[in-house]
C-alpha cells in the first residue's frame, strides 16, 4: 500500500517516536511510505527515519499573529495538504495530534482516501483551543478510525464516535538486559525525570518532592532530561529549595538509553498524560519507577506496589513519601526494577505493531470495498 503519515514536526517527543517507528516498520514490510511534516524541516528528524521513507516538509507551520491571519494560514495549510496528497496518491493517511488531524480531515473532504486520526494525550486535560475542539467534534465522524491510547480516553468521546475508536497504547522499547538496581546503599544515586519542561509534566512538583525526600541524603541528584519553556523557572525553584547544586537540567538527550542506565529511580510527576513513553522506557530499562496517578496512562502501565509505585496526582507529600521509600530501601528498588522490566511483555513493540497493522488492513480493506468498480 501507499501510506502517508502526517504530523506537525519530527522533533523529540512521544508522538514523533511512535510515528517514526510506524513509518520505518511499514517501509520494511514493503509498503510505500511517505511522511509529511507541517514545519519547514530546518531540523532533521530526532528519531532515525529509514532513508527509503519519503519525507516531505510542507513549510506551513508559522505562528499566526491574530485571528484573521490564523484563518488565512489554516486555509493555506489545508491547500498544501490537498496538493501533497494529490502528489503522493496514498491508499490511506494516518494523522497525529488534534490540530493536524483536523487539517488533514479538511484536506480530504472529498473522502477519496480513508483517514486514521490519532489522539496522543488526554483530551479532558489537554488545552486545545476551543475552535479546534469544535472542529474535532464536527470532523472526526469523517475519519475511518480514531486511535486513542487508553480505554478511559475512548470513553471521553461521544457515543456517536465509539464505533470508530480503536485503543492502541504505545510500545515499550526493548532496551537490552536491564542492569540490577538497589544493590548499593542509600547514600547516593540519581532520581531521573524525562520529558518536556512544561507545566503539564509537573517537574515543579518533582523538584519540591526531591528536596524534601533527600534532606538526609545529600549524595542524591535529580536529573531532568528535556527542554521547554519552564527551564528557567525550574532552575530558580531548585535554588529556592536549596538543591540547585544537586539538580541538573541537561536538555534533550539523543542517547536516552544511556540516561536510563545511569538512573537509580525514575519519577513521572505529570499533571496529565496520554500513555507516557518515558515511563515505559524507564521500566523497560529496569529503573524502579514512581508515577502520578493522573487520569490516563500511568495506571494502565504500573501495577501499584508490584512493578512500580502510584501516587495521587499533584500531591507533593505523596510523591515525597514514595521517593523516600525508594531512596531508603535498596531492596525495594531492586524488586520493583526487576518486575517493571516485564512491561516489555505486555507492551512489546511486536504486539503493538500488530494492532496497528490490523487496523490499517481493516481500514484499507473497507476503503477498497467502497470504491466503485471500473468495469475492468
Amino acid at each position: 500500500m501507499r501510506l502517508t503519515l502526517v504530523i506537525h514536526s519530527l522533533g523529540c517527543g512521544g508522538s514523533e517516536r511512535v510515528l517514526t517507528s510506524l513509518a520505518n516498520t511499514w517501509q520494511r514490510a514493503g509498503h510505500d511510505v511517505t511522511v509529511m511534516g507541517l514545519t519547514d524541516g530546518d531540523q532533521p528528524p530526532f528519531y532515525p527515519l529509514d532513508p527509503r521513507v519519503s519525507l516531505e516538509w510542507l513549510a506551513v507551520a508559522r505562528t499566526s499573529r491574530n485571528f484573521l491571519e490564523a484563518v488565512t494560514d489554516n486555509i493555506g495549510r489545508v491547500r498544501a495538504l490537498k496538493a501533497a496528497f494529490k502528489r503522493a496518491r496514498p491508499d490511506l493517511v494516518v494523522s497525529f495530534l488534534t490540530s493536524t488531524n483536523v487539517l488533514v480531515l479538511l484536506a480530504t473532504r472529498d473522502r477519496t482516501v480513508p483517514v486514521v486520526v490519532s489522539e496522543r494525550s488526554n483530551p479532558r486535560r489537554d488545552p486545545v483551543p476551543r475552535a479546534w475542539q469544535w472542529l474535532r467534534m464536527r470532523l472526526y465522524p469523517r475519519a475511518a478510525a480514531i486511535v486513542v491510547q487508553t480505554r478511559r480516553t475512548a470513553e471521553w468521546f461521544p457515543p456517536r464516535l465509539q464505533s470508530r475508536i480503536t485503543v492502541i497504547p504505545n510500545a515499550a522499547p526493548f532496551t537490552g538486559v536491564p542492569r540490577p538496581r538497589g544493590a548499593g546503599c542509600a547514600d547516593r544515586g540519581i532520581v531521573l525525570g524525562v520529558g518536556r519542561l512544561e507545566h503539564e509534566k509537573g517537574f515543579d512538583l518533582l523538584v519540591r518532592a526531591f528536596a524534601e525526600a533527600t534532606r538526609g541524603h545529600r549524595g542524591w541528584e535529580l536529573v531532568i532530561a528535556g527542554d521547554g519553556s519552564q527551564r528557567a523557572a525550574l532552575a530558580a525553584l531548585a535554588a529556592s529549595c536549596g538543591v540547585a547544586d544537586r539538580v541538573r537540567l541537561p536538555g534533550t538527550q539523543a542517547d536516552i538509553g544511556r540516561v536510563y542506565a545511569a538512573a537509580d529511580v525514575f519519577a513521572l510527576p505529570s499533571r496529565f498524560e496520554g500513555f507516557p513513553n518515558a515511563l515505559l522506557e524507564a521500566m523497560a530499562a529496569g529503573v524502579p519507577s514512581v508515577a502520578a496517578d493522573c487520569p490516563t496512562g500511568p495506571r494502565e502501565i504500573i501495577r501499584d506496589e508490584h512493578d512500580g509505585l502510584l501516587v495521587s496526582a499533584e500531591d507533593v507529600v505523596a510523591l515525597t513519601g514514595a521517593l523516600s521509600r525508594l531512596i531508603n530501601d535498596p531492596q525495594l528498588r531492586g524488586r520493583l526494577g526487576a518486575a517493571g522490566a516485564e512491561v516489555t511483555d505486555r507492551y512489546g513493540p511486536d504486539k503493538i505493531q500488530a494492532r496497528w497493522d490490523a487496523l490499517v488492513a481493516d481500514v484499507a480493506g473497507r476503503g477498497r470495498a467502497d470504491t466503485p468498480s471500473t468495469g475492468r
